[in-house]
């Protein structure tokens, strides 16, 4: 028995249709980043917590340096350089290629270095 199927094309009857295109971030937020006040408060919060002195210097870290979340969660002990000119080598996470950036940090190298000797010294 030789079925016909039911199935027909349908040419589109609104050709001039438009998908609506996102808002600009301007447009959606005011602004994209947090304040120094903000950031001051996040970090008098942060000491609160268990590992205090550890997470407000990380934040400190990423405030000063634009550093992601995920940048943040990536570091390891071996990209710390404490030596005379004090450094933080960063795994840059958006970019196409993978590449290293190196960021000085003489004036809160201090702060990581009470932060690792605080914690014990074993995580970040």
């Amino acid at each position: 028995m030789l079925m016909v199927p039911n199935l027909r094309l349908i040419e589109p009857n609104n050709i001039y249709r438009k998908v609506p295109t996102r808002k600009p971030n301007a447009e959606m937020r005011t602004r994209e980043y947090l304040t120094p006040d903000e950031v001051e408060k996040l970090i008098a919060a942060a000491k609160l917590g268990r590992h205090g002195h550890r997470d407000a210097t990380l934040i400190l870290v990423a405030f000063r340096h634009g550093l992601r979340a995920v940048e943040i969660a990536d570091l390891e002990w071996s990209q710390v350089e404490w030596g005379r000119n004090p450094a933080l080598h960063v795994r840059r996470a958006k970019e196409r290629q993978a590449r290293s950036a190196s960021h000085p940090w003489r004036r809160i190298a201090h702060a990581a270095r009470a932060a690792a000797e605080h914690d014990g010294g074993l995580h970040l």
